[in-house]
């Protein structure tokens, strides 16, 4: 029973955040997970360890950071880009929708 009131709990917290800033930002990650994914991966095995090699921690949090700004970028621009558009199954899977 307790659980079904933390459950309950949790809606209602999640009802009430829906509409924090913070959490836009990351619905933009959140709608376009395949492509982050697909997209990380890439960036980590032909950019990040071709160009970059191995990092100490500070260098590494600023290749990161900036990676995170890119990848980012290129979610919110898939999405305004499709917004409204009827894709085919597999873009709509792949980019979000």
């Amino acid at each position: 029973m307790a659980f079904l009131g933390g459950i309950i709990l949790l809606l209602g917290t999640i009802y009430s955040v829906r509409e924090n800033k913070i959490l836009k930002v990351l619905c933009v990650f959140g709608r376009s997970s395949l492509l982050m994914y697909i997209l990380h991966t890439t960036f980590d095995v032909f950019v990040f360890q071709k160009f970059f090699g191995k990092q100490t921690l500070l260098p590494f949090a600023g290749l990161y950071f900036c990676h995170l700004i890119v990848l980012w970028t290129i979610a919110y621009s898939v999405q305004k880009i499709t917004k409204g558009k009827k894709l085919p199954f597999i873009l709509t899977l792949i980019l979000g929708g």
